[in-house]
């Protein structure tokens, strides 16, 4: 079930500073996922990349199925876990009765797992820590663009935006799209020369955000 292509300030940024870096084709669609004609087209050829189609759009997967307790005996109900990544600003209510039409079965509910709760908005890009990252960034890494980014998967510095702390998921190693994939697999790895790069660029960005 496909869900509508959205754009937000974070991803708009996020795309159109990262359009020069990437290959062929997705460097073009980056900087035309605005333009009505290519919106489509450009939002398939982004999302060849799993990452960038969780940020492009409301992404769901069936991550537990239960169902029955002997295998000859019809099971009496079944339950199904859906991990969904919704898009900030996304209708909740208006989510679920899409789910509900979709599945079209009167005898199948859905509900919440918890309750969904309002969500802060991004850390401002204007603030002394996000100038900071720019700086180490521009010393460590002179070319790399430094952009917004949209984190498909959970994070806790909702609870720190939500009392005005400035938070910002910095990744600040090198990696493969490829190790990338592995995060939170059983075979998550990254590079040793990768860590020792982040672990030094996090410690000047501490340093360069205290003077």
């Amino acid at each position: 079930m496909p869900f509508d292509v959205e754009l937000n300030p974070v991803t708009r940024a996020f795309f159109a500073g990262l359009a020069p870096t990437l290959p062929g084709e997705m460097s073009a669609c980056a900087t035309r996922l605005e333009d009505s004609g290519e919106k489509a087209r450009c939002a398939r050829e982004l999302s060849q990349n799993p990452n960038f189609s969780a940020m492009l759009q409301t992404t769901c997967t069936p991550t537990i199925l239960k169902a029955g307790y002997k295998e000859n005996v019809i099971p009496s109900e079944a339950t199904a876990n859906l991990n969904c990544r919704i898009l900030p600003g996304t209708d909740v209510g208006a989510f679920r009765d899409r789910l509900r039409s979709e599945i079209a079965d009167p005898q199948v509910e859905i509900a919440f797992a918890r309750e969904p709760q309002s969500q802060p908005g991004p850390s401002s890009v204007d603030s002394p820590l996000y100038a900071a990252i720019r700086t180490v960034a521009g010393r460590m890494a002179p070319g790399a663009p430094v952009v917004p980014y949209m984190s498909p998967g959970g994070t806790d510095s909702q609870v720190l935006r939500a009392r005005g702390v400035a938070a910002y998921g910095l990744l600040p190693f090198p990696i493969r799209e490829d190790d990338l994939r592995t995060m939170h697999a059983n075979d998550e790895r990254i590079g040793t020369r990768a860590f020792a790069f982040g672990t030094e660029m996090i410690y000047r960005v501490v340093l360069e955000a205290a003077r």
